[in-house]
């Protein structure tokens, strides 16, 4: 049994996991690792332990006296005494107690700076939050151009910067930490996934990219199937009793369900995360899962929404051909 030492996305924390329940025995002797980085003399001032409800998972903060910018080689060496690693008697033994990593660009940060980048994420959740609300609110209503559907889109694909190998500043790294929340209408179903099945790339990893397409969008497609059953539904309710149904109130019902759900509710939804769709469905083409019967159902569900996305270009593209006629013929009338 080996350690690991893993990077989180905070550059000063480190993850030094454990198996088989050994973090119980680690917890005693926590207080006497040694850790040197390659060509930085006194760069810590401290660290310190925190083990997670995982157990074998400890935390590894580290408190730096000043930046660095090349990618130094950090080595720990945990100490442990001889019983917990050479006691043939004791199931629970490590293979080595030396692991090392490369670290990521360091800055040196003071405690004003800290705070400011505190309130700078927490200002883009916000504006995260609000720009959904406004997204949500617009979608119950039948209109063109939004200015919040565009900003939506717009800070979704400022994110996608995330995944350049880019050392970006502190501040910035903050705002791609937040998440954009979500309009989760249907219970959400996650996959368990199975370490046969590999893993993405750790640019991937970091900011919480499933190698299982289905938890990526998964969720958010049978969701806009929910919505376009919906629309169905409404439309059949319209065409066989709106005509022979006497209340007034009922009539309205149907009057504004059809407008939220054929098809501003779902065409909205759509475009909004449409790029989103097509990223993870190339990540899962491009590294593609079949070892267990969950990576092949995700492989089958990754051909599936490249499916849906080629089929969605073309009736946009058709519909926007229809209509081209009928624009042009309207400007030309406006213009003349």
């Amino acid at each position: 049994m080996s350690p690991s030492l893993t990077l989180t996305t905070d550059s000063s924390i480190l993850l030094l996991s454990f198996s088989n329940n050994f973090g119980e025995i680690f917890e005693q002797y926590t207080n006497i690792s040694i850790i040197a980085i390659d060509g930085y003399q006194n760069l810590l001032t401290g660290f310190t332990y925190t083990q997670l409800p995982t157990i074998d998972d400890y935390n590894l903060a580290l408190d730096f006296s000043q930046a660095i910018a090349t990618k130094p080689l950090l080595t720990l060496d945990l100490q442990l005494p001889p019983q917990c690693i050479f006691n043939t008697s004791n199931n629970l033994k490590l293979t080595t107690q030396v692991v090392s990593i490369t670290l990521e660009d360091q800055y040196a940060l003071s405690a004003s700076t800290k705070q400011m980048i505190s309130d700078a994420k927490a200002t883009t959740e916000e504006m995260n939050s609000a720009s959904s609300s406004a997204f949500m609110a617009n979608n119950m209503i039948p209109s063109g151009a939004s200015f919040a559907f565009r900003c939506l889109v717009s800070m979704d694909t400022i994110r996608f910067l995330r995944f350049f190998l880019i050392d970006y500043p502190p501040n910035v790294l903050a705002m791609f930490e937040t998440k954009l929340p979500t309009s989760e209408i249907l219970p959400k179903v996650l996959l368990d996934e199975d370490e046969r099945d590999g893993s993405l790339p750790d640019i991937f990893t970091t900011y919480e990219v499933s190698i299982y397409i289905f938890n990526n969008c998964g969720n958010e497609v049978i969701q806009l199937f929910a919505y376009i059953a919906v629309g169905v539904i409404v439309i059949l309710l319209m065409n066989c009793f709106f005509k022979r149904l006497e209340s007034k109130p009922a009539k309205i019902l149907l009057i504004l369900l059809r407008m939220i759900f054929v098809w501003n509710f779902c065409m909205s939804n759509v475009l909004s995360s449409f790029m989103t769709f097509s990223l993870y469905t190339f990540l899962a083409i491009r590294f593609p899962v079949s070892t267990t019967l969950m990576g092949k159902f995700n492989l089958f569900f990754s051909f599936f929404m490249g499916i849906l996305i080629c089929a969605f270009l073309i009736i946009v593209f058709s519909t926007i051909k229809k209509l081209r006629p009928f624009i042009v013929h309207e400007v030309f009338f406006f213009i003349f």
